[in-house]
């Protein structure tokens, strides 16, 4: 039995990947298994366990926090590109009501869909149900203020995280970067 390149495949050291008659083998680090008696018997020390290379472990690491990002965001808003289009313009409406009416005058029906169509729906602030347009857009933007403090908490995980994976020198400052991630 000829064997080359034999090599730890794993950081515990308990797997060996080698070369036994030109064919790649695994094989566990347990005596009495017979591929691993042969390497002993031959006074082969197979090389130490080399992980990926460290590039690599970051851009993983970088991908799971984007991806735990949004789930943190999906924790507070519905998701889909169709339902962040509806938030974006009933915001941009609401902003736009509230700079050009009062509660004393609100909008005529029909100049604010969006905003009318949760009219009678939304509930204000007092539990109320909102009465016309005006109201509608005071949740609409007090629910925009809440989200965009969640918004910044969430962002600065994310950009302060990838910037500290970024600076890791080895895989375990990695996992402890990922490791302590709190969203929100």
């Amino acid at each position: 039995m000829t064997i080359s390149n034999a090599r730890f495949s794993n950081e515990a050291h308990t797997q060996i990947a080698a070369d036994i008659d030109g064919v790649e083998v695994s094989i566990p680090a347990i005596d009495g298994n017979r591929h691993y008696e042969a390497i002993k018997a031959q006074a082969i020390t197979p090389t130490a366990y080399v992980g990926p290379a460290l590039a690599e472990v970051q851009a993983d690491a970088k991908r799971t926090i984007d991806a735990q990002a949004e789930a943190a965001r999906l924790s507070y808003i519905t998701p889909g590109d169709g339902q962040a289009m509806s938030y974006r313009e009933k915001s941009d409406q609401a902003r736009e009501c509230l700079a050009a009416h009062t509660p004393a005058s609100p909008p005529a029906p029909g100049v604010y869909v969006l905003l009318d169509s949760e009219v009678g729906i939304m509930k204000n602030a007092d539990t109320t149900i909102t009465a016309d347009a005006y109201e509608v857009a005071v949740v609409v933007e007090a629910t925009r203020q809440a989200w965009l403090a969640v918004e910044a908490t969430i962002n600065r995980t994310r950009v302060q995280a990838k910037a500290d994976i970024a600076a890791a020198t080895t895989e375990a400052e990695i996992d402890a970067v990922l490791a302590a991630l709190v969203w929100v």
